[in-house]
């Protein structure tokens, strides 16, 4: 288990903000001095719309609870933006995820809200290419700091705290979300 890794709430400021509490907390352990409002307001891309794809800008604003969310493209951009490099690692083996772990660095993952399952078409839209977007509800952000045989070890914004879950069922979180994943690059 990664250890003192410092976890954050993404309550009550940035209630759809699990992505950048997610990134900030990894961030911060890093040794950055970053906060999670000011990332979401200064260097995360958003469209207030909801016309875009959440592979290309956040879906809404994390302030908004009626806001969805984005995906790893999204999360990579916005820490280029703070300097810092990172890479997105989507659509990688689960197991490439547990190695970044094992030699001790953060993988920042997504999965779903309480490890419910994916509500596929729980909303859709066209963004402003004209591509008809397809919400893949209960999506989150958590940070994966450790495991053991049953169970992996995340950092969870929805409580500021690591979380224990079930291995198997995070891992189909994580397909089910595209297998979205990146980290940071030291």
């Amino acid at each position: 288990l990664i250890e003192d890794f410092p976890c954050i709430c993404q309550y009550p400021e940035l209630p759809t903000g699990c992505e950048v509490t997610a990134l900030t907390m990894t961030l911060q352990w890093y040794g950055y001095d970053v906060d999670k409002v000011q990332i979401s307001r200064q260097y995360l891309l958003k469209e207030p719309s909801y016309k875009t794809s959440p592979y290309k800008k956040f879906v809404g604003d994390p302030e908004d609870e009626g806001s969805y969310g984005c995906y790893a493209p999204v999360l990579v951009k916005c820490a280029e933006a703070l300097g810092i490099e990172s890479k997105d690692i989507s659509g990688c083996d689960f197991d490439l995820l547990i190695e970044h772990v094992d030699k001790g660095q953060p993988v920042i993952m997504w999965a779903t809200m309480y490890m419910k399952p994916t509500i596929v078409g729980s909303a859709s839209w066209y963004d402003d290419d004209n591509e008809l977007v397809v919400w893949k509800g209960n999506e989150h952000c958590v940070v994966l700091l450790g495991h053991d045989e049953e169970y992996a070890y995340v950092a969870d914004p929805i409580y500021g705290e690591v979380k224990k879950y079930d291995m198997d069922v995070l891992k189909k979180r994580w397909i089910e979300q595209d297998k979205q994943a990146m980290i940071i690059v030291e």
